[in-house]
């Protein structure tokens, strides 16, 4: 099976939502391209689920069990909410550009250039926890794709994480029962 669509099979079932789609989106200079696949009423009514499908297809020299690590990231909004896709695609341009798609990274402002008012306008990432199931890592024969969750965080979560790192934040946005579907949520410290 071609690794995207076993990709897209693989976390439709994690999603188990309803009405999966997949639309691709172009960056400024529509030069490059990314596929967002959105789930509705995932991981509960209301919310929507989304992932890039396609951001796995760059080999940025990273390797797992003597294979090419490969990402994908995945994330969440309320249904009203509908330029989420334009922001997963930003946040995949940008890792295409800059390499950073690793776990604890920020991808810095990605929220604001859709949302200028949003009190989280970074793009935390960090490993997926919302789904009944668990998005295990998919390995292929030369190539292991594992998935990175983005998680809305404002100016001072992100200078909390620079100070106490990423398992303090993750430990108080759980603590706090944080809504990360919410881009204009009160900041949590």
């Amino acid at each position: 099976m071609e690794p995207l669509k076993r990709i897209c099979r693989d976390v439709v079932d994690v999603f188990q939502g309803k009405k999966p789609a997949v639309h691709r989106y172009w960056d400024d200079k529509n030069v490059k391209h990314i596929d967002i696949l959105s789930c509705e009423d995932s991981p509960t009514q209301g919310i929507v689920s989304y992932a890039t499908l396609g951001l796995s297809q760059i080999d940025f020299g990273w390797t797992s069990q003597q294979k090419s690590l490969r990402t994908e990231l995945i994330g969440t909004c309320c249904s009203e909410t509908t330029y989420f896709p334009q922001i997963l695609s930003a946040a995949a341009f940008e890792i295409m550009n800059s390499g950073a798609g690793v776990p604890g990274a920020v991808l810095r402002n990605i929220i604001s250039l859709y949302v200028p008012e949003t009190t989280t306008p970074h793009l935390f990432l960090t490993m997926p926890s919302m789904w009944q199931k668990e998005l295990l890592p998919i390995s292929f024969d030369d190539i292991m794709v594992d998935f990175l969750m983005v998680v809305p965080i404002s100016d001072t979560e992100w200078r909390f994480l620079n100070q106490q790192g990423e398992e303090a934040l993750e430990s108080l946005l759980e603590e706090k029962q944080v809504h990360i579907h919410d881009f204009f949520r009160k900041p949590i410290c």
